[in-house]
C-alpha cells in the first residue's frame, strides 16, 4: 500500500479501477488525489491506488538506457540534465556512501528529483 508522503505532483501510479490505468498526480489534498485532465476533475482516495512495478520496459520508457552486458556494472543508466548518469542495477541505486532498493516507479521518480530537481519524463507510458 501507498503511504501519502511517498507521494507529491508529477508521480505516476496505477488505479485500481479497471476502466482506468495509469493517473499523473496533480494534486493532493490530504489523503486524495487529484487529476485535472479527466472530465469532470477526478478525486480519489490514496487506498484506491497501486505503485507502478519497476520494470526493464518502464526504465526504457524512462529514458534509460541498457548497458552492454559485458560491462561491468551491466545494468541502466538514466541520464541528468548535466549529462552525468543515475546507474540502476538490479533495482537498486548506489554510490560509494548509499544503496537505495528501488521497486516502484513512483520511488525512481522521487530519487531522481532528489538527485537533480528535475521531473523524470516518460515516453508512451
Amino acid at each position: 500500500m501507498i503511504q501519502v508522503n511517498e507521494l507529491r505532483v508529477g508521480i505516476m501510479l496505477n488505479v485500481l479501477n479497471p476502466f482506468t490505468n495509469e493517473w499523473k498526480i496533480e494534486a493532493i489534498k490530504g489523503k486524495t488525489i487529484m487529476n485535472f485532465h479527466e472530465n469532470p476533475t477526478h478525486e480519489l482516495m490514496v487506498n484506491n491506488f497501486k505503485p507502478i512495478p519497476l520494470t526493464e520496459e518502464i526504465l526504457l520508457k524512462c529514458g534509460a538506457k541498457k548497458t552492454d552486458k559485458e560491462d561491468s556494472f551491466g545494468g541502466f543508466i538514466i541520464y541528468y540534465p548535466n549529462g552525468n548518469g543515475m546507474r540502476i542495477k538490479n533495482n537498486e541505486w548506489s554510490n560509494q556512501h548509499i544503496t537505495v532498493k528501488i521497486e516502484f516507479l513512483h520511488q525512481l521518480q522521487n530519487l531522481y528529483w532528489c538527485l537533480c530537481g528535475k521531473e523524470l519524463t516518460f515516453n508512451n507510458l
